[in-house]
């Protein structure tokens, strides 16, 4: 995780959504913190209490995803964020 030296804080948990569980193994091997891991596609994205989210940060994934919008409506619905 290249940005974990950046935090101020250690997080009280962590989720983290890819394509690929050996991705999560790693992230999960890497917080020191409560870790859920979630293997995902443009089909079946979990679904998560938007109070859960404080931020989210998307690394080298957005331009693979094709279904673009639907990706970006589902993280607005779960977060605070607006895009």
């Amino acid at each position: 995780m290249p940005h974990k030296h950046y935090w101020k804080n250690k997080p009280k948990s962590y989720v983290g959504i890819d394509i690929n569980k050996n991705f999560l193994e790693i992230t999960k091997n890497s917080v020191e913190c409560e870790f859920k891991g979630f293997v995902i596609n443009n089909e079946n994205l979990p679904n998560l209490k938007s109070e859960n989210f404080d931020i989210v940060l998307c690394f080298y994934s957005l331009e693979h995803i094709h279904k673009i919008d639907s990706i970006i409506d589902y993280i607005e619905g779960k977060t605070n964020i607006i895009f």
